[in-house]
């Protein structure tokens, strides 16, 4: 696979990723759910751009948001995008 851009966003008890690309947003919810609950994950398409796909992992303390940040970062098809908080 390829390497891709994702983006991360904290919102306060969650994080937002942005992903291009239904193939890649696929393969990133696979890996993601082998270290992270993502039944609880909310995942939408986003209608200004179909090709763009977006998620909230649940980070309820820093510790797990941390962990989200380390296992993006470890991910060598990740290229890991910092939004503002």
């Amino acid at each position: 696979m390829d390497e891709f851009e994702v983006w991360l966003r904290p919102l306060g008890d969650c994080c937002r990723i942005r992903v291009k690309g239904a193939t890649n947003a696929g393969w990133l919810l696979q890996h993601l759910g082998k270290t992270f609950t993502m039944e609880n994950a909310n995942s939408a398409q986003e209608t200004h751009d179909p090709d763009v796909f977006t998620f909230d992992v649940p980070c309820d303390t820093g510790n797990s948001r941390s962990r989200l940040e380390k296992t993006l970062s470890s991910m060598r098809e990740v290229n890991l995008m910092m939004r503002p908080e």
